[in-house]
């Protein structure tokens, strides 16, 4: 039978929790809409609550207009 170990500390990597850590900063800081150029996490919950905060994913930088703010993943 194979051991099931549970690791100590879970959560994001660096990258992504300094994407998360900078967008929150444009969310208090910006009053226009922000767009990130695809997800910035493959986490549903994380996604759905930036949407609800006015964040929101775009494919293609055509789709936001002139003053809005986009941020670009790595």
């Amino acid at each position: 039978m194979r051991e099931i170990r549970r690791a100590e500390n879970s959560g994001f990597c660096f990258g992504v929790k300094r994407a998360l850590m900078k967008t929150e900063e444009q969310i208090e800081k910006e009053n226009r809409t922000i767009y990130t150029c695809g997800p910035l996490i493959h986490n549903k919950f994380v996604t759905d609550d930036l949407a609800r905060r006015g964040v929101h994913i775009i494919h293609n930088l055509d789709e936001a207009r002139e003053g809005d703010l986009v941020i670009v993943r790595s």
